[in-house]
């Protein structure tokens, strides 16, 4: 039985260790998304969980009890996560805020009819001591990391969590255009914009309302069932940047619908390039017809003499024109 508790305590100080580099490499590395969140805050309540059950294993009873309880309040928001996680793993997004809400007060109803059982799972002593209930309880954390694992396994294979270091956000951050994506209730989930007032948007109703000159954008933001694309002037420079804007909705692999995306172009350069072009374009055909027009070519070569001279007169009245 020693040999035993020993392997047991060493699987739990591993799965410790793997609990507190995914969070951090999570956190860290991963794309920002509801899958990152969840995937880090579920391995932080795991690693919290196992170190209460390694403390638990040979505190005094009186402490034990204290420790389950911990452990208990860990566990359950851990469920209630790992829950949320498979969801998004099936479907694509997360738990609507109303089912939100039933799994939190779920949840906060499991701890609080537990609480009075909990005297009867906390032990002390050795583990070869404890009773089968009390055994299953300290292995619960370690059950929840392997289903984490899993989990997580299963969030990468879907493309829902990214931990290489080639990540979107990475990618998004070098894009010169702007891209806002909003969920199914119009929260803003992810952005690249480098501008202040565009930054501080949480919504899609918020970004509307510095568009609200645009009438097209604004029916676009709030109706995003319906692919739209437009041109709108704004910015703080004087005149304002013109800017192309294209709004379409976001779908899974089953495609359902689980947000938007506003795709913001700035084009005031490649605008001002396209009429300087025209301009020029306008000069040179005018130039052209100008070259072309050689009616008068006999009365004023009359007089010359030689083919030398002609080409004289000709490459002079080019030139002639030229600076005309």
């Amino acid at each position: 039985m020693p040999v035993m508790v020993f392997y047991l305590v060493g699987l739990y100080l591993a799965a410790s260790l793997v609990s507190l580099v995914l969070t951090v490499s999570i956190l860290l590395r991963a794309s920002r998304s509801t899958a990152s969140h969840i995937s880090s805050l579920y391995f932080a309540l795991v690693l919290i969980g196992l170190l209460l059950s390694l403390l638990e294993w040979h505190a005094p009873a009186d402490l034990a009890v204290w420790l389950v309880r911990a452990g208990l309040v860990a566990s359950c928001i851990a469920l209630m996560l790992l829950a949320q996680g498979i969801a998004i793993a099936l479907t694509g997004f997360g738990f609507p805020l109303l089912a939100q809400m039933l799994v939190g007060a779920a949840t906060l109803a499991l701890i609080v009819v537990s609480f009075p059982f909990l005297p009867q799972l906390a032990g002390s002593g050795p583990y070869g001591s404890r009773t089968l209930g009390q055994r299953l309880f300290l292995l619960l954390p370690l059950l929840l990391f392997l289903a984490g694992l899993l989990l997580t396994a299963w969030l990468i294979r879907q493309r829902r969590l990214n931990l290489s270091r080639l990540s979107f956000d990475r990618v998004m951050a070098i894009l010169p255009d702007q891209l806002f994506v909003f969920n199914r209730d119009g929260l803003l989930v992810d952005h690249n914009s480098r501008d202040p007032q565009l930054a501080l948007c949480r919504s899609r109703e918020a970004l509307a309302e510095l568009f609200a000159s645009s009438d097209a954008l604004l029916q676009a933001l709030r109706q995003p069932e319906q692919r739209a694309s437009g041109e709108l002037a704004w910015g703080r420079d004087d005149p304002p940047r013109l800017w192309s804007w294209r709004v379409q909705t976001l779908k899974n692999q089953r495609g359902q619908v689980i947000g938007s995306l506003l795709l913001l172009s700035d084009i005031t350069d490649a605008r001002r390039t396209a009429t300087q072009l025209e301009q020029q374009n306008l000069e040179l055909s005018r130039v052209n017809r100008a070259l072309a027009d050689y009616s008068d070519l006999i009365e004023r070569y009359a007089g010359a003499a030689t083919e030398q001279e002609i080409a004289g007169l000709i490459d002079s009245s080019i030139r002639q024109r030229l600076v005309q």
